[in-house]
């Protein structure tokens, strides 16, 4: 990953439910290119086979599991929620965490997000050198299981976000900050984290880059009870 490298844009594709994002940004302004490509809901799309990577001790890691029916829904309005971010520290080390609207913005202008979602909200924090992080904070609709959407949008988030990073490898579950945190490694670098937050209404979705852990560090920090 280029030493320059500062700042990621996730653009957001949602299809059934499923998200699609994209790389966006460097400390150059390249703008990101649209997305090209749509995952069908209900399709794993992490084959077992690509997984790769030795299980920690403290962590249990698994292939991609059937994934549970996903409800038909009903769309509705999406908003952008700025107080979703809340939950997330103000900085890490030095490194202020501020809101990104653009992505924000990519995620409003998908209508289909809507039939899941009732709110969003993003973040990037990144330093001078190769750290990076970049959130997304998704809130749920009242009538949507999280336990049928949640697989669905971790599946396709990993494939998406470690695309160019030569894919998504292997699944783990971590403790971190006293919470149950699924993650996956890509393939060249980068790592992708899920919680869920807020009483189960609220996915947040981190890709880290970088050796410092800015993604660690900002589960380490959520605020209690969040």
């Amino acid at each position: 990953m280029a030493a320059r490298l500062v700042a990621f844009l996730f653009a957001l594709a949602i299809t059934a439910g499923v998200v699609i994002l994209v790389l966006g940004r460097s400390a150059a302004g390249t703008a990101a290119p649209s997305p090209s490509a749509t995952f069908a809901a209900g399709t794993p799309v992490v084959s077992p086979s690509a997984l790769a990577g030795e299980p920690t001790a403290g962590s249990s890691e698994s292939a991609v599991p059937d994934l549970p029916t996903l409800p038909a829904g009903s769309p509705g309005r999406l908003i952008a929620d700025p107080a979703l971010l809340a939950v997330l520290p103000k900085s890490v080390g030095t490194s202020e965490v501020t809101r990104d609207t653009a992505q924000e913005a990519e995620a409003l202008a998908n209508t289909s997000l809507a039939i899941y979602a009732r709110a969003i909200a993003a973040a990037t924090v990144g330093d001078d050198g190769n750290n990076v992080a970049t959130l997304l904070l998704a809130e749920r609709r009242p009538s949507v299981p999280m336990d049928a959407w949640f697989p669905h949008y971790r599946a396709d988030y990993d494939i998406a976000a470690c695309d160019p990073l030569d894919g998504p490898g292997a699944r783990k579950t971590l403790q971190i900050g006293g919470r149950t945190v699924e993650t996956t490694a890509c393939m060249q670098g980068g790592t992708v984290y899920h919680v869920i937050l807020r009483g189960g209404t609220t996915i947040l979705s981190i890709l880290e880059l970088g050796p410092d852990g800015f993604g660690r560090k900002i589960l380490e920090g959520l605020a209690a009870g969040s």
